[in-house]
């Protein structure tokens, strides 16, 4: 899923929001620089999940016995091979 820069910010205002409502947080820095630091976490993220999805179906379209998109069968394989990814990222 893409998500917008605006969607991101809006996201961290989101996030320090509720970590500023439980008493239990105590921010040590300014409330922008926990934003700032949550904007970057969350953008490095979806750029290692884009990054997977690409590999995940390179790896499906590089296979000799074509699978069309979308099908039942590669929507089996797709999940199968995100699943092994996802694992691989765990133990690193």
């Amino acid at each position: 899923m893409r998500l917008t820069d605006d969607k991101i910010n809006y996201l961290s205002h989101v996030v320090v929001r509720s970590l500023s409502d439980c008493p239990e947080v105590d921010f040590r820095v300014e409330d922008n620089q926990v934003r700032l630091t949550i904007k970057e976490a969350l953008t490095e993220s979806i750029r290692v999940f884009e990054q997977l999805e690409e590999k995940v179906a390179g790896d499906i379209s590089s296979r000799s016995r074509k699978i069309v998109e979308g099908s039942g069968e590669w929507e089996v394989e797709y999940r199968r091979i995100y699943e092994d990814e996802i694992n691989k990222l765990k133990a690193v």
